[in-house]
């Protein structure tokens, strides 16, 4: 059975973004402050199906989706809208694009790890469970 993500998670950490962000063309004005200190998302998982609830200091961003199925959402309120297919990679949860994109989440050490990038450009988040 893959991993469960289902909880709150609040971010403990995260390396820069300049360079992700820079290559995916989000506007200065809607890029989030840095260091980024509020980022909670909540998961609800039942099986394959996910509801994610990403929350900042800019706003929220609510998005639904099946494992192997593909949807387009903004994966978090500062970034460009996508439609992305889903899959489950190990215990990974997996979400490319056909422009390269691609965003992992896995636990690691009791953390929630969430990897974004496209080729060789890659950020990460760490998250902290809190319920």
């Amino acid at each position: 059975m893959p991993a469960d993500f289902s909880g709150t998670w609040s971010i403990d950490k995260h390396d820069s973004f300049d360079a992700l962000l820079d290559l995916l063309t989000v506007p200065a004005e809607k890029r989030p402050p840095f260091p980024i200190t509020q980022l909670t998302v909540e998961i609800t998982q039942k099986g394959d199906n996910m509801h994610i609830k990403s929350t900042t200091a800019q706003g929220c961003n609510d998005y639904s989706f099946d494992i192997g199925s593909e949807f387009e959402t903004n994966l978090v309120v500062w970034m460009p809208k996508m439609k992305v297919t889903s899959a489950w990679e190990g215990d990974s949860v997996v979400l490319t694009n056909e422009q390269g994109f691609k965003l992992t989440r896995s636990l690691e050490g009791g953390q929630m790890v969430t990897t974004m990038g496209k080729g060789d450009t890659t950020a990460k988040v760490y998250f902290n469970k809190t319920s």
